[in-house]
């Protein structure tokens, strides 16, 4: 069930980027739409383990990832305001 949810993240976020590059194109809005919907493609991982977790009534995995997703997503936002 884990590879599957994570097969199934994956595919979603790469065609979720395709769909910000076409949106971005077409509106001509460039990266303002571009990067609101990038985020919610990265955090499709994310919500995938949180919501398989919960069914399988792991709080502990579910609050940690959850934890960790928030302080990896802004670390990366540091390195990246860095350069």
């Amino acid at each position: 069930m884990f590879i599957l949810s994570a097969v199934i993240s994956a595919l979603s976020t790469i065609q979720l980027s395709t769909y910000a590059d076409t949106i971005s194109k077409e509106t001509k809005m460039g990266g303002l739409l571009t990067g609101t919907i990038i985020p919610v493609a990265t955090s499709l991982p994310e919500l995938t383990v949180t919501i398989s977790t919960s069914m399988i009534h792991n709080a502990g995995i579910a609050v940690g990832n959850g934890l960790g997703s928030i302080l990896f997503n802004f670390f990366v936002l540091f390195v990246l305001d860095i350069f």
